[in-house]
């Protein structure tokens, strides 16, 4: 099973996902932060 970490700042949006077996995870690009609305909608 894999899980998704999701850091949610005032500037940008880091999102993580682990590996098949939730040992180790990698980031992924980073989403630029514009406001809540426009954030939820990408």
């Amino acid at each position: 099973m894999r899980i998704l970490g999701i850091d949610l700042g005032e500037k940008r949006i880091g999102i993580s996902i682990s590996d098949e077996l939730g040992i180790t995870a990698q980031g992924l690009p980073t989403i630029n932060s514009v406001n809540e609305i426009e954030d939820l909608k990408n």
